[in-house]
């Protein structure tokens, strides 16, 4: 049995002044997609260098570093999307956009061992159960879902303890789109 864990890839909508940025810089990766406007809305996925060679960037997603992320499109005071996302998932061959200024729901879930039960993709309901948490005392204690949506994103804050960050969002505000066009 394999049990590789298939990271998502996270592709982020920039302007053209931000890729020039020293910190951008070093987390962009080598590929970009870009979202075709029309009636059939299909996105493709090209190289770093076609991306950056392109006049208009209006809608193109550079591919990031999925652990820091977060940084560069999440506004953790406020709960909002700060930037235009889009989140492929490997396992489904799926992509989910969320678009900037798009409120969110932030769950943190902290413990000696945190064990999720859900990835990204995921939609959850109140009341779920998507983790159970080993605490310091050995007592094993279950984290019920507060809210309802789309695990859009999750990351690692902390090592020890074990803290994760999960970005729920409303599936009304997402949009899908099935494998490249």
């Amino acid at each position: 049995m394999n049990n590789t864990y298939l990271y998502p890839q996270i592709y982020i909508k920039l302007k053209p002044d931000e890729i020039r940025d020293s910190e951008i810089k070093n987390i962009i990766q080598n590929s970009a997609l870009i979202e075709e406007e029309d009636e059939n809305g299909r996105i493709k996925e090209i190289s770093l260098d076609e991306a950056l060679k392109s006049r208009k960037l209006d809608n193109t997603y550079f591919k990031v570093i999925y652990e820091p992320a977060y940084k560069l499109f999440l506004d953790l005071e406020n709960t909002i999307i700060t930037r235009d996302i889009i989140v492929f998932l490997p396992w489904t061959k799926e992509y989910i956009k969320i678009k900037s200024g798009t409120k969110v729901e932030l769950l943190e879930i902290a413990g000696k061992n945190v064990y999720l039960f859900v990835r990204e993709g995921d939609r959850i309901e109140y009341n779920n159960k998507i983790a159970y948490i080993l605490t310091g005392k050995l007592e094993v204690r279950t984290y019920r879902s507060p809210s309802k949506g789309v695990i859009v994103y999750i990351t690692t804050l902390t090592e020890k303890p074990l803290k994760y960050l999960l970005v729920v969002v409303d599936e009304s505000n997402t949009r899908r789109y099935s494998g490249l066009q």
